[in-house]
């Protein structure tokens, strides 16, 4: 908590700073700040199968908990000339109430320049941070484990002629963990990419890109290398239909460690339908690739589907749900494992609401239950979880 405090305590000067320059607080200004608390009950917080007493385990016979979160931050949306400043840095403060070992503080912030040199010389620059602690459906052990990602960014878009527009970037991401997590080991990458974007300015655009990483394991000093050639589209069919696609084809390998490497597919098609002013529908697909390295796999592929309806009952207030199905199946086992892959199933329904009793008040409530069910024992698990949150702009 010593440790939010001083965080909340930095923001608060920066606040200062910025109101004594005369900027007033107000949602559509360049400065506010705002402040929040969520409540979430997880009936199974460390996803354990039907029957199995987490006592041995972590100590105590709660299958269930009760999480606080507490949440300060700032937002700035600052336009220069042709340039444009935005920053949300937030502290935030987690306290469970059975498993206090599990409490943790939180820096998140996303910042983005987006920058012009030129009429045809334009981009973005940010930086991203995260914290989060890792789930227990991630990993095998019941340690508490928060998990940092970083990750910097720069791309620039050179409008050739007509429609077209070239590409060029370049990435750096990197992930650590408080302990060791076997299956997503932490990581440091830099790479590149460069492409081509077809803009026609009726708001369809296609974007092919190729990219290179190149990265090394934190714990194991192994190092990779991946090669992606990513096609992206973007395609309202009219002002009530829009289409969002993404494919790539991905290929990762460890010079260190030939066995780990893998390639294949990835993707994500969304659909957003507006059925009437009031009424809607979300679907999309999506199928990921992933490293996941332990005694029986390389990397996963995980194919899901959501579809769910959205009804805004009033200006004000709007409710919604969804379905999740996916099926994960783990592969590239290593040459010593001789058992059957990991092959899983989960499903989810999720339903939420929000309102907005005024323009500086949010408040949500939402209900989510999932199970998986493994061909491998012991990894099954069935999970209802409640939250209802309120967040205040000032």
């Amino acid at each position: 908590m010593r440790d939010a405090i001083g965080k909340i305590g930095k923001l608060s000067l920066l606040s200062t700073l910025l109101i004594s320059t005369g900027v007033l607080a107000d949602e559509a200004d360049v400065f506010n700040l705002y402040a929040s608390a969520a409540y979430t009950y997880d009936s199974n917080l460390f996803r354990l199968a039907d029957g199995v007493d987490p006592t041995p385990l972590v100590g105590k016979s709660d299958r269930s908990d009760n999480v606080l979160g507490l949440t300060a931050g700032v937002v700035i949306n600052q336009p220069i000339s042709q340039q444009r400043i935005k920053l949300d840095a937030s502290v935030n403060h987690n306290a469970y109430a059975n498993y206090g070992f599990l409490d943790y503080d939180a820096l998140q912030y996303n910042g983005t320049w987006f920058w012009h040199l030129t009429p045809r010389i334009s981009g973005i620059a940010s930086m991203a941070r995260s914290e989060s602690l890792v789930g227990f459906d991630r990993k095998s052990d019941y340690a508490k484990t928060v998990r940092t990602s970083d990750k910097n960014l720069f791309e620039a878009d050179y409008w050739l002629t007509g429609s077209w527009h070239a590409l060029a970037g370049y990435v750096q991401d990197k992930q650590s963990d408080t302990t060791v997590v076997q299956q997503e080991n932490a990581f440091n990458l830099k790479g590149w990419s460069a492409g081509a974007r077809f803009d026609p300015g009726s708001g369809r655009t296609l974007e092919l890109r190729y990219l290179k990483r190149d990265g090394e394991y934190a714990n194991t000093n192994a190092s990779f290398s991946q090669d992606e050639f990513e096609a992206r589209l973007i395609y309202p069919f009219n002002d009530k239909t829009r289409m969002a696609a993404t494919v790539a084809r991905v290929d990762r390998s460890h010079p260190n460690k030939p066995a780990r490497d893998y390639s294949g597919w990835r993707g994500k098609l969304g659909l957003d339908w507006l059925a009437t002013g009031k009424v809607g529908l979300n679907a999309e697909y999506r199928r990921r690739l992933e490293s996941w390295q332990d005694v029986y796999s390389s990397y996963y592929t995980s194919d899901s589907l959501s579809v769910g309806p959205y009804w805004a009952v009033t200006a004000k207030q709007k409710l919604s749900a969804g379905l999740v199905f996916s099926k994960d199946r783990y592969d590239g086992a290593p040459a010593s494992w001789a058992g059957p892959l990991r092959d899983d199933k989960r499903q989810a329904l999720v339903l939420g609401w929000t309102w907005e009793p005024t323009r500086t008040i949010d408040v949500g409530a939402s209900v989510r239950h999932e199970r998986r069910d493994s061909n491998l024992s012991g990894l099954d698990y069935k999970d209802t979880s409640v939250g209802l949150n309120v967040r205040v702009m000032f």
